[in-house]
């Protein structure tokens, strides 16, 4: 439950787009309600109703607007001049004598509240006598409790009060009394963020950065991932020795990391890291940060090469938790580009570091590449056993940006097995998980796999604001623009590709050309750049499915090019984190243009043991029914394996009824 000005929803109602919420907007209070508080505090002057009357007309429903042109007129002041709130709050303020206004002004550097110690600190003599003055002026109310021990507490009685008399200050006073305030709020044990920005507007800028590291710290391990980053990148502004420079850029690295890992702005941190490295240990860990930025910005062909360099020289001189960051990174490279075995290797050695070096991440990260390997060799439901393993773990850990992610990626596990109710419930969470805490990247990572949702089981309004910028960075990509090769990017690319395949098959005739020719341009550009970036897990598909794109718009030759390259590509040994049907139906269906029943049935054939391992692994799992049923392709390839007279062999989870019931492709 939140209040706040309407001005708020001007400024920050992209906030609440795509969430559930309610929006009350209160109402001005009825006249004559304002005519009772203005009679009230105009005591035997409230008999004079033309007065009243005035005043409940000038404060427009406001009850505080009301009370504050009463006090004026009880006062004998000309309420009338105040044509604003802020007025109306400034003339009251401008009434006090002269050491009480001091006071009042000092007192608003603090904020809504502060404390008469602090009012002591700020040069003002018995702080106390005063602070019970402005309460009797009905400008502040002292609190029964205070947040400090041994000083009494007050507060401004309304915000725009203490607005009023903090603009009242000139620059100067400003500074002395913020640095002042935050000197003596450090004494007293104040949160660091808080004590910072006292010192920064009392330009003390250096001496603040010590406080706002440590804020940036605390920051970090409460998952206020861009407080983090704010904090972590003034307190390196004045940083003033090498040393700290490293430190903090390190901590900042760690921040963006977590915030948006592939972020621009993190160039910075990296370089500042490389630029201030002095030893051995500081040169490896400059190092990692660069090639993990590198990585998740898509990385170039010698990435792999390099973490594992950066890998061997961490553990080399025991900095055991570079070596398993950079090993995480790498343990992906390996399992999306194919090499099973190198991938499972690193995964060994990252429960190794678990177990021996207390780094809870170091497991979170094995049970994802099992997970990756698991999946991308047709064990499903092997992979999603090690998903949600890598969940439970992170969970227990409190790493709240690591499970937001993982419970993403076991919603893309639960849509690739076509459990549709589960996945977008686990996509959710994993989504507000990364809204909670702000992390960006995450966010981005959820959009595009529920996009992976939506291409899978069809249109959902209730997701279509989620989707509405990953659709709109796919449609930047169709027009031309230049398009950054991360995996989230081009994963937005090609779901947005396959979401259009299936627009266009119930589309009107002349939306169907339109359709098929985006999903060709995204398919396309998605394909090459998981090529050119070793994410090699996606690459079949995506061309089974521009070769789709390309039938359809009637180049034969083009889409036989594809089809063929991508059955050829898993005949080699090529990873497939997909299942693999639409390849075979589209080289099926090539073979049926060109009048060749016979090949066309060898695609079907060819098609099947990979269909049936997948369908086979899930026979332990609630999900085996709806492979088949949700996900139309592989309902497809069985009927056509039916209708060709091909044996289907022993499948596990297969019965005849469940293919029946399934929907056509």
């Amino acid at each position: 439950l939140a209040s706040m000005r309407s001005q708020f929803w001007r400024e920050h109602a992209r906030l609440f787009r795509g969430r559930q919420h309610v929006r009350i907007d209160l109402r001005p209070i009825a006249k004559q309600h304002a005519k009772v508080i203005a009679g009230h505090l105009l005591g035997e002057k409230g008999i004079d109703e033309m007065l009243v009357e005035s005043i409940a007309d000038q404060a427009a429903g406001s009850p505080l607007f009301a009370e504050e042109l009463a006090r004026l007129a009880a006062r004998g002041k000309d309420a009338t001049g105040a044509t604003t709130i802020e007025a109306a709050m400034q003339v009251h303020l401008d009434a006090l004598d002269e050491k009480a206004r001091d006071a009042a002004l000092r007192f608003s550097v603090f904020g809504l509240h502060g404390w008469e110690a602090g009012l002591g600190a700020l040069g003002i003599a018995e702080p106390l006598e005063a602070l019970r003055s402005l309460a009797a002026s009905d400008l502040l109310q002292e609190q029964a409790s205070s947040s400090f021990a041994g000083t009494r507490q007050f507060a401004f009685k309304h915000a725009i009060l203490r607005e009023v008399a903090y603009a009242s200050l000139n620059d100067q006073a400003l500074r002395n009394c913020h640095r002042d305030a935050g000197k003596w709020l450090a004494t007293v044990g104040e949160d660091d963020a808080a004590v910072a920005r006292h010192l920064e507007l009392g330009d003390e800028s250096v001496l603040a950065s010590g406080y706002l590291e440590r804020a940036a710290r605390r920051a970090l391990a409460a998952h206020s991932l861009r407080a983090a980053v704010d904090m972590s990148e003034r307190a390196l502004a004045f940083a003033e020795t090498r040393e700290t420079r490293f430190s903090r850029a390190q901590l900042l690295d760690e921040a963006w990391s977590r915030l948006d890992a592939r972020a621009a702005e993190r160039e910075s941190a990296v370089r500042e890291m490389e630029a201030n490295a002095d030893d051995d240990a500081g040169r490896v860990r400059a190092r990692g940060s660069r090639l993990r930025f590198e990585d998740a910005r898509g990385g170039t062909v010698s990435t792999s090469a390099d973490l594992e360099s950066v890998r061997l020289e961490a553990k080399k001189i025991a900095l055991y938790d570079e070596e398993a960051r950079s090993a995480a990174a790498l343990a992906n490279r390996y399992a999306f580009a194919g090499e099973f075995e190198k991938a499972a290797t690193v995964a060994d050695d990252l429960e190794r570091m678990s177990e021996e070096s207390k780094l809870p991440t170091a497991a979170i990260d094995a049970w994802q590449t099992r997970a990756v390997i698991a999946q991308a060799r047709g064990e499903v439901g092997r992979a999603l056993d090690a998903r949600h393993a890598a969940v439970r773990a992170a969970n227990q850990a409190g790493l709240v940006a690591r499970e937001a992610t993982l419970r993403i990626n076991v919603g893309f596990a639960l849509t690739t097995v076509g459990a549709k109710d589960d996945a977008k419930r686990s996509l959710e969470h994993g989504i507000s998980l990364a809204r909670s805490i702000g992390s960006e990247g995450t966010l981005r990572h959820g959009q595009m796999l529920l996009l992976s949702w939506a291409a899978t089981f069809g249109k959902d309004p209730s997701v279509d604001a989620l989707l509405e910028d990953p659709r709109r960075v796919a449609e930047t990509a169709i027009s031309g623009s230049w398009t950054p090769h991360d995996r989230e990017t081009l994963g937005v690319l090609f779901y947005r590709g396959m979401e259009l395949l299936a627009l266009a098959k119930n589309a009107l005739l002349e939306d169907k050309r339109v359709h098929f020719e985006n999903a060709r341009t995204l398919l396309s550009i998605a394909s090459r750049g998981y090529e050119a970036t070793q994410m090699l897990d996606v690459v079949p598909v995506a061309l089974g499915l521009l070769a789709t794109a390309e039938l359809a718009l009637g180049d034969p030759a083009a889409a036989t090019a594809a089809a063929s390259r991508a059955a050829s590509l898993l005949d080699e040994g090529s990873p497939s984190l997909l299942n693999e049907a639409p390849i075979y139906l589209v080289l099926h269906d090539l073979a049926l243009a060109a009048g060749d029943e016979t090949r066309a049935r060898a695609a079907v054939a060819r098609g099947l043991p990979r269909l049936k391992k997948r369908v086979d692994d899930l026979a332990d799992t609630p999900y085996a029914d709806a492979f088949v049923k949700e996900i139309a392709s592989n309902g497809e390839l069985l009927r056509l394996a039916q209708r060709y007279g091909l044996s289907l062999g022993e499948l596990r989870a297969y019965r005849p009824e469940t293919l029946a019931r399934s929907s056509t492709s």
